[in-house]
């Protein structure tokens, strides 16, 4: 679908991808501005348009983009050795930290799709492929776990599913009320520091 954006030099493509996630993390997807993306870019609307029908093509595109680099960057990083669920948790949650800290603008981005499924804003297409996501995130927090972290009397596959529910609950809960303004800003920190605190909870919960 984007055979003439592929043909560019990695540079150039960089470039472009890189002014309109700006662009589109600074703005959302119905006020970001096409003239500030060519601008920043320094190519001529012309030739965004050649590589990209529109700007929802374009906006689709940065989205499959997003989803590969954390899916390359974030979850393929994971250390599948650590075998304590809730240490494993907190590593990803590092991981993501400093993913956030040295590619602020990609996941910035990332975040505004990922609210705007509550909206039917999107495909179909990429709300399944951020469904995918999850659940490969999913999978690699749950594989390779040693259950015998776990009292006597707790099931770990059920204790498993209340953590999954208790993330998905919290993370629901976040999208509420996470604004354009918080992913702008980067502020985070206090949803990461409130997670951990339910983390401890669950944590005293369910293991010996």
């Amino acid at each position: 679908m984007h055979q003439a954006f592929y043909k560019l030099d990695s540079k150039k493509q960089r470039q472009i991808i890189n002014a309109a996630l700006n662009e589109f993390a600074q703005k959302g997807p119905h006020d970001a501005s096409t003239n500030a993306i060519v601008s920043a870019a320094n190519i001529s609307k012309g030739t965004l348009f050649y590589y990209f029908k529109n700007k929802q093509s374009l906006y689709y595109y940065l989205i499959d983009y997003a989803l590969e680099f954390v899916r390359e960057e974030y979850l393929n990083k994971v250390d599948m050795s650590q075998q304590d669920i809730f240490n494993r948790i907190q590593a990803m949650m590092i991981i993501k930290m400093k993913m956030l800290k040295s590619h602020p603008t990609i996941i910035n981005f990332l975040s505004l799709p990922i609210l705007a499924t509550t909206d039917n804003e999107l495909s179909d297409d990429l709300v399944t492929k951020i469904k995918q996501l999850e659940q490969q995130s999913y999978d690699v927090m749950t594989e390779n776990i040693d259950y015998n972290y776990f009292k006597n009397d707790v099931n770990p596959t059920h204790a498993l599913q209340l953590i999954q529910f208790m993330i998905t609950g919290y993370s629901e809960s976040v999208k509420q009320h996470l604004t354009v303004d918080d992913i702008t800003n980067n502020n985070y920190t206090y949803y990461f520091h409130e997670f951990e605190v339910y983390l401890a909870e669950m944590r005293k919960l369910f293991y010996k």
